[in-house]
C-alpha cells in the first residue's frame, strides 16, 4: 500500500473529513479528541480515492510560461490545473483549468462587484449621474468617460491594488462633471480621492510592468 503523506488540522468539528489542495497536500480535518491511530485507519480506508485524485493533479499541473499573474496588486505565480474550472489562490500561487476568454470573463466579473460598490459609494455622498458602466480590453487606459456620460474601465484594472482602483473610479466619475483635464478637473478628483497625486504617480510608474503580465 503507498504511503500517503498528510496534515491533520483539529477543531470543535465532529467529523472526519479529506481535503486535496491544488498543490498535492492531503489535509485531514479531525475532531479534537480523535486518535491518531483513528486517523492513520481513515485515511488508509480511502487511499485508493487520494492516489487517484493526487494522480490527476500531478497529470494536469503544469507553470505556465509566463509566471506572474497579478490580482488585487499581488503578483501570483500561474499553474495551470485542467482539473479546475474556477480559480483558486494559495499564498502566492494561482491555480485554475480556465483558459483565457473565461479568465478574462472571470476578471470582468470580479471587477463588476468592486467598482459598482465603488461608485455606489460615490453617487450616495456625490449625486453623480452616469449613463452605463461597460467593461472591455483596453490595454492602453485604465478607465475612460465618453461625454454622454458613458463609463468604461478595462479588466486588467483588477490587477491595481483596491485602493488604486477606487482613485481610477474616482477619477472616471470627475469626468462626468469636467470633460477635460483641467484645474476644476483635479479639485475634484482631489475632493473624491484626496491622495490621488501618489495613486497617479504610482499609476505612471508601474504601467509597463503591468502591462507585460500574464493579464
Amino acid at each position: 500500500m503507498t504511503l500517503i503523506k498528510y496534515k491533520v488540522v483539529r477543531s470543535n468539528r465532529k467529523t472526519l473529513s479529506l481535503q486535496i489542495k491544488p498543490d498535492s497536500e492531503v489535509i485531514v480535518r479531525a475532531p479534537l479528541q480523535t486518535s491518531q491511530k483513528l486517523i492513520d485507519q481513515f485515511v488508509a480506508k480511502y487511499t485508493n480515492w487520494i492516489n487517484d485524485k493526487l494522480n490527476k493533479i500531478n497529470l494536469s499541473l503544469t507553470t505556465h510560461e509566463k509566471d506572474r499573474f497579478f490580482y488585487l496588486g499581488n503578483a501570483y505565480k500561474w499553474h495551470q490545473c485542467a482539473h479546475l474550472r474556477d480559480v483558486q489562490f494559495d499564498k502566492d500561487n494561482l491555480y485554475t483549468g480556465l483558459n483565457q476568454n473565461e479568465i478574462i470573463a472571470w476578471q470582468k466579473q470580479q471587477l463588476s462587484i468592486l467598482v459598482f460598490g465603488i461608485v455606489n459609494e460615490y453617487v450616495a455622498k456625490f449625486a453623480f449621474k452616469y449613463r452605463q458602466i461597460k467593461f472591455n480590453s483596453a490595454k492602453s487606459r485604465w478607465g475612460s468617460c465618453s461625454s454622454a456620460g458613458n463609463i468604461s474601465f478595462s479588466y486588467r484594472l483588477l490587477m491595481l491594488p483596491l485602493e488604486l482602483i477606487r482613485y481610477v473610479v474616482a477619477h472616471e466619475l470627475a469626468h462626468l462633471t469636467h470633460h477635460n483635464h483641467s484645474a476644476q478637473f483635479w479639485q475634484l478628483v482631489a475632493v473624491l480621492y484626496p491622495d490621488y497625486k501618489r495613486a497617479h504617480a504610482w499609476l505612471r510608474e508601474h504601467k509597463y510592468q503591468l502591462a507585460t503580465a500574464i493579464n
